[in-house]
């Protein structure tokens, strides 16, 4: 019962690290949107542009 308590908890933590890791991901992703919205706003790069670097 012990095990299954300790193996419980720790699935429990586990959950709550990848749920802060999905919301802090999602935080990044809408950044990164906002940024390149800016930057092809000013006409500084093009979605391609970027896309074709981070390949």
């Amino acid at each position: 019962m012990v095990r299954d308590a300790e193996l419980t908890s720790k699935v429990e933590a586990l959950t709550q690290q990848v749920a802060d890791l999905e919301r802090m991901v999602a935080q990044q992703a809408r950044v990164m949107r906002a940024m390149m919205d800016a930057l092809e706003a000013r006409g500084a790069l093009t979605r391609e542009e970027v896309q074709a670097k981070a390949r």
